[in-house]
């Protein structure tokens, strides 16, 4: 019996240590799912902020992804703004360097223009010297010969070329008292008929004056502004009929009519002031001439320009072409109903004093100082024959057919001329 007993009493504390370690072990089970709860719930917050992380991280890369293709395109940018820099640099470089090099070439035009603008004004001061000379020479001896042919008319009994001849001997040498006397002499004591024509109104001093073929028009320079840019055509049929006006910018040097008298050639000039040594000289910076209609002043060809001046000019005898005479020492063939240029230009290494076309149209004489030189009229060619004289040349004429060029130098000795061979 007590040993019955006391293994029941040792059998109550086993059990409720089972008891005990069951409830721990419970509690710890219990624990351990709490705890196990609170690392699946942590695992899982864990899982979310790592998949938030994740997309931030995904669109931070995206961000980046563009933010790098912007820098790229940035830097492309760059590198082609430098590029169009280094372009722009290059151009203005160069444009700099044309400019240079124009205002050099300008510059040297300039000293050349101005080289030529004094060789000019030495060409214009020796050819009115010349010009004084060989008038003073011409009259002495033309007005003789002009004196003898009036008397010649007055024996062939046509007083009216006789008075013609002694009043434009007379116009031109008021002091010769022997043709003032013979003049008079003849309006006294002869009987003719003479043409009354109301007085033309011109410009004083001027000697731009033309006069047509069949001598119906004249052409001079207009009273009002004296001397200067206005030029009239008159009907001298007609003297009721108002004036044809030309008008021109720049002052006219010489009036010339076509050989049927339906156009006429004016030659204008710019003119500049030129100041050498002490004195002031007037001289053309640059001129050209006009083909006008003559019996309305429409224009026809033009302007036949000229580096220097344009002297005069002169109509071939089939009126289609016109030459004109320059201070750039050449003489230009110009079409006359175009205004083109026609042949090349006859160049001198003097100052033309003038130049005319031979009665067949074939030739062109120019005289030079001393030297009268002959072209082929078509084409410019030439100097077929370059003929020397011992003095200025006064006059100077080819013969009717021609084949011979008469020249009158101022030392008194016409002399015969061919042309073309230069052969006395």
């Amino acid at each position: 019996m007590p040993h019955s007993e006391t293994s029941k009493s040792g059998a109550l504390p086993s059990a409720r240590t089972a008891w005990i370690a069951a409830g721990i072990l419970a509690a710890l089970v219990a624990a351990l799912g709490i705890n196990l709860q609170n690392q699946r719930r942590q695992a899982a917050e864990a899982q979310a902020r790592a998949q938030r992380q994740q997309e931030e991280a995904e669109r931070a890369l995206v961000t980046a992804q563009q933010a790098n293709e912007i820098a790229q395109k940035q830097q492309a940018d760059l590198a082609r703004a430098r590029q169009e820099a280094g372009e722009n640099r290059q151009a203005s470089k160069d444009a700099i360097e044309s400019l240079r090099a124009e205002a050099a070439s300008n510059a040297e035009n300039a000293q050349r223009l101005e080289e030529q603008l004094k060789k000019a004004v030495e060409d214009s001061r020796r050819a009115e010297t010349a010009r004084v000379s060989a008038l003073g020479d011409a009259r002495q001896i033309v007005d003789p010969l002009q004196f003898e042919l009036a008397e010649r008319a007055f024996d062939a009994d046509n007083a009216n070329r006789g008075v013609a001849i002694l009043a434009d001997l007379v116009r031109r040498s008021p002091d010769n008292a022997a043709a003032v006397t013979r003049l008079i002499s003849a309006l006294t004591d002869r009987s003719f008929a003479l043409t009354l024509h109301p007085p033309i109104p011109a410009a004083p001093n001027s000697e731009a004056m033309a006069l047509s073929q069949d001598g119906t028009r004249i052409a001079l320079i207009a009273p009002s502004p004296a001397g200067s840019t206005t030029a009239h055509v008159r009907n001298l049929k007609t003297p009721g009929l108002q004036p044809v006006t030309l008008n021109h910018s720049n002052r006219i040097e010489h009036l010339a009519f076509s050989p049927d008298g339906t156009k006429v050639a004016v030659c204008a000039n710019e003119l500049k002031s030129v100041e050498q040594g002490g004195r002031t000289a007037i001289l053309p910076a640059g001129g050209a001439a006009w083909i006008r209609d003559a019996t309305t002043g429409k224009p026809v060809a033009g302007p036949l320009r000229h580096e220097v001046g344009v002297w005069s000019s002169s109509f071939n005898p089939a009126g289609n072409r016109i030459l004109t005479v320059g201070g750039d020492r050449a003489a230009r063939i110009w079409d006359a109903a175009s205004g083109s240029v026609a042949a090349r230009p006859l160049v001198h290494p003097a100052p033309i004093d003038r130049a005319f076309f031979s009665p067949d149209g074939s030739l062109i004489a120019t005289v030079s100082g001393r030297f009268v030189h002959t072209w082929n009229a078509q084409t410019g060619d030439g100097p077929l024959a370059s003929l020397e004289h011992a003095g200025m040349i006064l006059a100077t004429q080819f013969t009717i057919d021609s084949r011979l060029l008469v020249v009158f130098p101022s030392d008194d000795k016409a002399v015969v001329w061919d042309p073309r061979t230069g052969e006395t």
